[in-house]
């Protein structure tokens, strides 16, 4: 490259880092605020609340969440600050071999989650499952989300790509040429877009039987709570005249009683709807948590397939596009941001404890 061709490639790519500007700008947001929200979710889940069934799995979200805020974000900074001369080969391997494991470590989470949501909500009689089981679960995921991203040291690496300036190409973190709309590629990709949609077919159907089973059993405790209220009132409007004429001792003993009997039905039917609720709110937690990991990692998904089968379809995109392209690139880390304040918004224990921590209590 001559003198003249290395200024224009300053020029060209000073103007796509300018381009870049806004997106720098939300990865520092979603580095700064993801990486904060989630170590205070580990510090409460961790040290401050027993890791009971409904919150056992959520240390272990909050530890990729982290990672993820942490790593991607910072990798999405560099690769903005450097758009056309990224030229680490084997740092870009193990880039696009991180991200894409926290991307699917953070989905097969989410279906364990929702399968113990199953058992804890449609199977309650079954022996919850031990520590050590769970802890198997966890590193049959582990294994599996990094055997499934392997192939990304083999398809990614340097590779040179078209810009807006028919003259200069620049050199990005991507897909290799020799590998570029490739029948190996098309496989690869296929193969990951059909796990991620039989796990977000697999957390729909678990979710689905949960939903159902909290509707039959809030139905079955109204109707409980009816019929009792129901036989109260017969009971006390049933008298007969000879229970009239008792003495002012035995009427005051029976009322005492009937209120007692009230009383205790009352309580035990608020006990029931507490557990109900709070299944309930932990079922909807975790269903909203899959729900934005959807939204958020879908235009990444649609991005990577359409690189797969042409790396420089964005090679005469606007100022714009370029812009938008980026965002929604990067969109999946929000899901990482947003997920420690629903647990804030669903899990008053780590409201509470949470707020105590900050307050120095």
């Amino acid at each position: 490259m001559n003198s003249s061709d290395e200024h224009e490639f300053n020029v060209l790519n000073e103007e796509y880092i300018k381009i870049n500007i806004p997106n720098i700008f939300i990865s520092v947001f979603y580095f700064l605020f993801g990486v904060t929200g989630n170590s205070c979710v580990l510090l409460v889940y961790c040290l401050c609340v027993k890791r009971r069934n409904n919150r056992y799995y959520i240390p272990f979200l909050a530890l990729v969440d982290l990672l993820s805020c942490l790593m991607n974000s910072a990798w999405e900074i560099m690769f903005d600050m450097q758009p056309l001369n990224f030229n680490d080969n084997m740092g870009c391997k193990w880039i696009r071999f991180l991200g894409n494991a926290l991307a699917i470590l953070s989905g097969f989470l989410l279906v364990v989650i929702a399968l113990q949501r199953f058992m804890l909500v449609c199977k309650p009689l079954r022996h919850p499952s031990s520590v050590k089981t769970k802890n198997a679960v966890l590193l049959v995921t582990l294994m599996l989300g990094l055997a499934i991203s392997s192939p990304k040291f083999i398809f990614t690496g340097i590779t040179e790509i078209k810009t807006r300036n028919q003259r200069i190409t620049g050199t990005v973190c991507g897909i290799l040429d020799e590998y570029s709309n490739t029948t190996g590629l098309l496989v690869y990709d296929i193969i990951l877009r059909v796990i991620a949609g039989l796990c977000y077919l697999s957390i729909t159907i678990l979710y689905i039987f949960v939903v159902r089973a909290i509707y039959i059993r809030n139905q079955k405790l109204s109707q409980s709570h009816k019929t009792t209220a129901r036989i109260l009132r017969e009971g006390s409007n049933n008298n007969s005249v000879d229970d009239r004429v008792q003495s002012s001792t035995s009427r005051n003993s029976q009322h005492e009683y009937q209120g007692r009997e009230q009383r205790d039905s009352d309580t035990s039917t608020n006990l029931r709807n507490r557990n109900i609720i709070a299944t309930h709110r932990f079922s909807i937690m975790f269903f909203v948590i899959t729900l934005i990991i959807l939204i958020t990692y879908a235009p990444r998904l649609a991005i990577e397939s359409i690189e797969a089968m042409d790396k420089n379809f964005a090679a005469n995109f606007s100022d714009v596009d370029i812009a938008l392209k980026g965002f929604f690139e990067n969109l999946y880390i929000l899901n990482a941001v947003i997920n420690p304040m629903i647990y804030g918004y669903f899990d008053r224990e780590f409201r509470v404890i949470l707020k105590r921590k900050l307050c120095g209590r």
